[in-house]
């Protein structure tokens, strides 16, 4: 599925941009609780000079539990797979990271070629001593009865501090979902809940 950030009209108060804010303790109190159980889990994704966002996953594949790194493939080419690149991870704020090797010998990755998703899924293994804590479980619902619904967009837009951002969804198609919240360089792979 395709996600992408609606065109705005400059002029048009109803589609005025929405500012990102750096996530704060103090805020996190005001917003939907589940910011607080999703934040954590929202990383940066650091490639030489690239800053990209991602978020951890738990995963059921032919009964078993995977624990992953979902994020842009445009972020984790496969060409860095195959060159078997490193990438640094930082998460919880950026008070925890780590350095994995993008082996597809020894963890699973999976990419979406061969379709229109521009995702990847990246296995973090017990020895990269994450907690099971950090990984989130995908809910699935129906995603036709959403317009107009709001949303949060947790990233790491230029590389800065982990931020939030609001909106609402406004069309949904096949393989692509429209909102109006802001995104900039550096907020691929983000989650949007």
């Amino acid at each position: 599925m395709r996600v992408c950030e609606e065109k705005r009209k400059t002029n048009n108060k109803m589609n005025k941009r929405i500012n990102e804010v750096e996530i704060k303790d103090s805020e996190l109190k005001t917003l939907d609780r589940n910011i607080n159980k999703v934040s954590p889990c929202v990383c940066k994704v650091i490639i030489n000079e690239f800053n990209g966002s991602g978020f951890f996953i738990k995963l059921n594949i032919n009964n078993k539990i995977l624990f992953c790194l979902m994020t842009n493939e445009h972020v984790i080419t496969r060409e860095m797979v195959e060159n078997k690149e490193n990438i640094e991870i930082k998460y919880d704020y950026e008070t925890k990271g780590i350095k994995i090797n993008l082996d597809n010998t020894e963890r699973l990755i999976k990419d979406f070629k061969d379709t229109d998703i521009d995702a990847i899924i990246v296995e973090i293994l017990p020895e990269d001593n994450i907690e099971g804590n950090y990984f989130l479980e995908p809910e699935l619902y129906n995603i036709k009865n959403i317009i107009n619904n709001p949303i949060y967009i947790l990233q790491y837009p230029l590389g800065n501090k982990i931020c939030y951002s609001s909106g609402f969804i406004k069309k949904i198609n096949d393989n692509e979902i429209t909102h109006n919240s802001t995104t900039k360089k550096g907020s691929s792979g983000s989650t949007i809940f």
